[in-house]
């Protein structure tokens, strides 16, 4: 009867031990969860504001420029933003370099 108690017992651990290494080893084959950070939003700067508008401005100038000296390609390029030719830079007078 001892004998059987104790075979019983063997059996219930080996049991307890099976069943825990295949939880493990469904755990391991998961894939952890990664952490990504988030993106963090940042406020452009007022100088950045003031860089951007002077660059679209001058993109404004070279545009007009190009449809006056008939230049499709660069009026097509400017466009698609992908110009990537001397820009007009503005006078102390208020009017622009030309590229041409």
């Amino acid at each position: 009867m001892v004998l059987l108690v104790i075979i019983g017992i063997i059996a219930v651990v080996i049991v307890f031990v099976v069943m825990n290494s295949k939880s493990n080893k469904k755990e391991e084959a998961l894939p952890s969860p990664s952490v990504t950070p988030t993106p963090v939003s940042k406020e452009p700067s007022d100088e950045d504001l003031i860089a951007n508008a002077k660059k679209l401005a001058a993109m404004g100038e070279a545009l007009q420029q190009a449809k006056a000296h008939g230049d499709e390609k660069t009026v097509q390029e400017i466009l698609n933003m992908t110009y990537t030719g001397p820009l007009p830079e503005k006078k102390e007078d208020g009017t622009y370099t030309l590229i041409y």
